[in-house]
C-alpha cells in the first residue's frame, strides 16, 4: 500500500536522460502519468535516432570519413608509396650493401688469361700461334705455359701439324712438353723436358695402336716408336738413336724382309750364349731389342727364317 500522499510521489529518475522511474510507495495514479512522459521521451528519442542512421547510410551521400577510414584509398599495390620510415631503412640497407660490394674491374681485382680480360663477351685465346713457335723451332717456345700448333718445325716429334702443350715449373726451371700429332692415325702422344738448359729425345707416351715404322737404310730412331720393318736387299749396318735415358723401360721389335746381304747390328748388343744370329737370305726375320737397366747394353733375341 502506497505510503506517500496523493499528488506527492517519490522522484526517483535515470542517471542518462533523467527520465522518471516508478516507486512500490507511490499511488498509480501519480506514476503511470510519470511513466507515460517517460515512454514518449524515449520514443522520440528512438526516431531521431533512425532518421540520422538513415541519413549517414544513404549511398549517395556516405562517405569514407562518415565511417572513419579517411585515410584509406584504392590505389594498387604497384602504385602505393612507401613510407618515409621504409625509405630510410632501404637507404641504410643499400649504403651497407655498397660498403660491401668491390667494383669489378678487369686487370685490377680479375685476372686476366694471356693479357685478355676475363669479362666480356666472346671466347678466349690461350696462347698465341704466331708468337708461340720462334724461327720456326719447337726448341724456342718462350718459357710460358701456353699451347702452341705448328707444322713441320724444327725438333718436332712427328713431320706436319703438331700441337703442343708446354709446362714451364719456376722454381726448378724444369720445362716439360707433351705433343699431339694432329693428323696422326694411331693417335700417338709424346714427351719430353728440358733441364740444365738440355732437351731430352721426345719419347712416345701411349698410343691408339702401334704403328709399324718403316725404315730406310737401317737407321732406328726410338722417338718414333718401337715397331719397326725394313726390307733389305744389300747389306746393311743398323744404326739406333735417340735411345731413352738409363733406367727408363724400352725395347724395340725389328721385322727384316732379307732378300740379299749381311746385317750388321749396332754396338753393345748382347746375344744368347754370346753368338749373334746368322741370317739367311730370302727369310723373313723377326729381332727383339730390350735396353739394359744403366742403359749401357741392348739384350738381343731373335725368331728367324720364316718365309717370305
Amino acid at each position: 500500500m502506497p505510503t506517500t500522499q496523493l499528488g506527492h510521489p517519490i522522484d526517483q529518475r535515470t542517471d542518462a536522460l533523467n527520465l522518471p522511474l516508478p516507486h512500490i510507495d507511490n499511488f498509480h495514479e501519480d506514476d503511470v502519468p510519470r511513466l507515460r512522459a517517460a515512454f514518449e521521451l524515449l520514443d522520440t528519442f528512438l526516431q531521431l535516432i533512425s532518421l540520422s542512421l538513415a541519413d549517414k547510410l544513404d549511398a549517395t551521400s556516405l562517405t569514407k570519413a562518415m565511417v572513419g577510414l579517411g585515410n584509406v584509398d584504392n590505389t594498387s599495390d604497384a602504385d602505393k608509396p612507401i613510407s618515409t620510415q621504409v625509405q630510410a631503412a632501404f637507404e641504410v640497407l643499400a649504403q651497407a650493401l655498397a660498403d660491401k660490394q668491390q667494383r669489378l674491374e678487369s686487370g685490377e681485382n680479375i685476372k686476366t688469361v694471356n693479357g685478355q680480360s676475363l669479362l666480356g663477351a666472346g671466347g678466349i685465346t690461350v696462347g698465341d700461334e704466331a708468337a708461340a713457335v720462334v724461327a720456326g723451332d719447337w726448341n724456342t717456345i718462350p718459357a710460358v705455359n701456353r699451347i702452341c700448333v705448328g707444322a713441320d718445325l724444327a725438333n718436332a716429334p712427328t713431320a706436319g701439324r703438331v700441337v703442343v702443350a708446354q709446362i714451364v715449373d719456376t722454381d726448378s726451371g724444369l720445362i716439360a712438353q707433351t705433343a699431339y700429332p694432329a693428323a696422326d692415325a694411331f693417335g700417338r702422344v709424346f714427351y719430353r723436358q728440358k733441364q740444365g738448359g738440355t732437351w731430352r729425345a721426345w719419347r712416345q707416351l701411349a698410343q691408339q695402336s702401334e704403328a709399324i715404322i718403316d725404315l730406310a737404310g737401317g737407321a732406328i730412331d726410338c722417338s718414333k716408336g718401337s715397331r719397326f720393318y725394313e726390307a733389305v736387299a744389300a747389306n746393311r749396318t743398323l744404326t739406333v738413336t735417340n735411345i731413352p735415358a738409363a733406367g727408363i723401360d724400352y725395347g724395340l721389335q725389328l721385322e727384316i724382309a732379307l732378300t740379299a746381304g749381311v746385317i750388321t747390328h749396332f754396338a753393345n748388343v748382347i746375344w744368347p750364349n754370346g753368338v749373334a744370329p746368322s741370317l739367311a737370305v730370302n727369310k723373313r726375320h723377326l729381332l727383339y731389342f730390350s735396353r739394359s737397366r744403366d742403359g749401357t747394353k741392348w739384350y738381343g733375341a731373335y725368331l728367324q727364317a720364316y718365309p717370305l
